[in-house]
């Protein structure tokens, strides 16, 4: 039976984690009881002061979570730190270890491998000896690009191919986005850091994994690319920051999922964020008996999208069993009030 409310602590006060809190403050069923964040202009700081909403009067911001566990009984803390699930399980285990499940927002975290990937099965375990849970959930990963062709494949008796695109103008969003996709830079400056191999959008194999397991396929390999999207004329960032001629707009970025003995890709995703583009939109084509075709005119808003499905997700992970899910393996989000 899940309690009437569900007390949530916030871990990562940057804008997603700030947007993130502001919506849980407001929706019936859960309770907002701490906030955590080692950074050290958050620190010590009143929540409400942060978020610049009415949090509750004496949550204060903290860089030690078990103090607070202690004190306010969290059933699940709200994880949005890092990107890599190599970060963000260091930052999982403290709440873990106390029986406190967590929904993250890390994209390695959304299909995690238990069979052949360590640190996921290390999580796991971390999980059922405390009796928490964990769920990694998002926009893209965890929606967009994984759960939604999988969810449209429902009146398919046949899929033989899955295409997914992900087209968006990168100038209403965040500042950490456009710096993640190389907006502004020069395109030396791009190339230097695709060759240290920590660049761009981190989730697209991860997509590729939900997809192929959900569909019991057998993944052959894969192949994938990046590259940078360029200005052919000046253009205007948000704050007035002009990219010149020839400079970073943003990032293309695909992967190619080859099953069986399939000499064509049987899984192409697309994703492609840059400042300045006229259109933005979500497609997924799905080719089978029958074929099914869908499209979200206009794109999703990402921030919001994301704060969404890690709230609609608390409610589905709190009394799950125990252990690291995969959002396939858990009744599907969806909002409720």
């Amino acid at each position: 039976m899940m309690k009437e409310t569900i007390r949530v602590i916030q871990v990562g006060l940057g804008p997603i984690g700030r947007e993130v809190a502001r919506h849980v403050l407001a929706r019936p069923g859960l309770e907002l009881v701490g906030a955590v964040d080692v950074s050290a202009d958050l620190a010590g700081r009143p929540l409400a002061e942060v978020l610049e909403c009415g949090a509750p009067d004496g949550i204060v911001v903290t860089a030690d979570p078990g103090e607070l566990i202690a004190v306010a009984r969290p059933d699940i803390a709200i994880l949005c730190t890092a990107s890599k699930l190599a970060q963000a399980a260091s930052h999982m285990r403290p709440y873990l270890s106390q029986g406190v499940s967590i929904v993250t927002s890390c994209e390695e975290a959304t299909a995690p491998d238990l069979e052949n990937d360590p640190l996921a099965r290390t999580v796991d375990d971390w999980a059922r000896a405390g009796n928490a849970a964990v769920l990694g959930t998002g926009v893209n990963p965890g929606f967009l690009m994984d759960l939604w062709p999988v969810a449209m494949s429902l009146p398919c008796l046949r899929v033989r191919s899955v295409e997914v695109e992900r087209v968006q103008d990168a100038a209403p969003r965040r500042k950490p986005f456009r710096d993640k996709i190389g907006a502004g830079l020069t395109l030396e400056d791009f190339e230097e850091k695709v060759a240290v191999g920590d660049f761009g959008h981190v989730g697209l194999e991860t997509c590729l994994h939900m997809i192929v397991r959900a569909f019991g396929w057998t993944l052959r390999e894969f192949e994938e690319g990046l590259e940078p999207v360029l200005a052919n004329s000046t253009t205007t960032c948000p704050g007035g920051a002009e990219i010149p001629e020839g400079g970073v707009r943003g990032i293309h970025q695909w992967i190619h999922g080859y099953v069986g003995d399939d000499e064509t890709p049987r899984i192409r995703l697309r994703f492609l964020a840059a400042v300045g583009e006229k259109e933005s939109w979500d497609r997924v084509v799905l080719e089978g008996e029958p074929d099914i075709r869908c499209i979200i005119e206009g794109g999703t808003p990402g921030e919001q999208a994301t704060a969404g499905a890690l709230i609609n997700g608390v409610f589905v992970l709190h009394g799950a069993a125990p252990g690291f899910h995969a959002a396939i393996d858990l009744p599907w989000a969806h909002y409720r009030e």
